[in-house]
């Protein structure tokens, strides 16, 4: 009888012991995504969201000196402070993470890809309705996500032969134009505003003690949870590149390609959102094994050939997209320059295949649901 209770007593020992070094395992998982989920929304996020916020004061100061005197030689800025905003948006487009998820704020920043020419359709009525109470900043935050971001201004700024004269009718046609362009730049840096506040208010909540994370922050219950998250995004950047911003103007052949399908085709700036992008996937994947989605490879050293393969994969990626000789809208079309299209998105879908197949595994999560599913 002693003896079996001597072998209880150790397999319950074994037992608590297991179960208390699973406990430090755990704790200890979670203090590294808990870092770099700290890390990623400080350094990487922040950043890029005051950036925007700036970009958008700088958009809406613009409109508002346009407007006051229209000019053709004011309409150049304009579109100026335009392309600066998009410049600042564009790393930040497959962020799904945080306060940008919430009241629908990345749909109303930028509703792309749009369904059935929406954005034309709806800008199109509001301008016909001339209806002055729709621009009121508390009508303009709730209306269709259609009339609220950068594509209704994409749409005012370079839609025809020659937009600029549509606000310099002298009518009250074109000071109506105006007042939406300006009352659309100044909703988009109020969200832009929101954005930077809550994730002021993340930063604060996670570095905490005890740190806080959830669903008011826009935010997964955990740590790890989180870092998930984070990563998800990353791998959407991949999809959103590959399959709707080069793969959809392309087209099934050279006869029959589909360049209005290009995103930013009306101003010329297709190849510049995906650089942009791409860029923005290299800086959160990491300088260095100490920054980024990088810090969270084992240090062990086991996994140094994976991480020279995606520096590579970047590289060799950003140096063929810059290789295509002419617009996006126009390449897809062109015998010369199609396959240059085509060499950036086989190098690109080569990073993503290392990022979404080889690269889990080494940082311990897993390829789950990210923001494009369903579209």
């Amino acid at each position: 009888m002693s003896s079996l209770r001597f072998l209880c007593t150790r397999l319950l020992v074994s037992i608590l012991l297991l179960l208390a070094a699973s406990a430090r395992a755990e704790a200890g998982d979670e203090a590294r995504y808990h870092a770099f989920d700290l890390a990623t929304a400080r350094d990487y996020l922040l950043p890029r969201y005051q950036a925007l916020v700036q970009a958008t004061v700088k958009q809406e100061q613009s409109w508002v000196a346009f407007c006051r005197q229209p000019s053709a030689d004011r309409f150049g800025p304009l579109r100026s402070s335009f392309q600066a905003a998009m410049d600042a948006w564009m790393p930040l487009q497959h962020v799904h993470t945080g306060p940008a998820s919430l009241q629908s704020r990345i749909d109303r920043i930028y509703f792309w890809p749009e369904r059935k020419n929406a954005v034309a359709k709806q800008v199109a009525a509001l301008l016909q309705s001339a209806d002055t109470g729709a621009l009121a900043p508390e009508r303009m935050a709730t209306a269709s996500v259609a009339v609220q971001g950068f594509p209704a201004l994409q749409l005012l700024l370079y839609d025809g032969d020659d937009p600029g004269h549509s606000f310099l009718a002298g009518e009250p046609a074109a000071a109506y134009r105006c007042a939406y362009g300006t009352a659309v730049a100044a909703n988009l840096k109020a969200v832009a505003t929101q954005i930077v506040d809550g994730w002021t208010a993340a930063i604060a909540a996670m570095a905490a003690a005890p740190p806080r994370y959830g669903s008011e922050f826009g935010l997964p219950p955990s740590p790890k949870d989180t870092g998930q998250q984070l990563f998800s995004d990353f791998l959407t950047l991949f999809q959103l590149i590959g399959d709707l911003k080069l793969a959809l103007p392309l087209g099934e052949s050279l006869a029959d390609p589909k360049p209005k399908l290009a995103e930013s085709w009306r101003s010329g700036r297709s190849l510049r959102n995906v650089a942009l992008n791409l860029e923005s996937a290299r800086a959160m994947y990491g300088k260095d094994r100490s920054s980024g989605i990088r810090s969270l490879m084992p240090s062990d050293g086991g996994n140094d050939d994976l991480d020279k393969e995606i520096d590579e994969g970047f590289a060799k990626a950003l140096s063929s997209l810059a290789a295509i000789s002419m617009p996006l809208d126009a390449a897809v079309g062109d015998s010369g320059a199609r396959p240059q299209v085509q060499a950036a998105l086989a190098d690109i879908r080569h990073v993503r295949d290392l990022v979404g197949q080889k690269l889990p595994p080494a940082i311990g999560l897993s390829v789950g649901f990210n923001g494009l599913d369903g579209d």
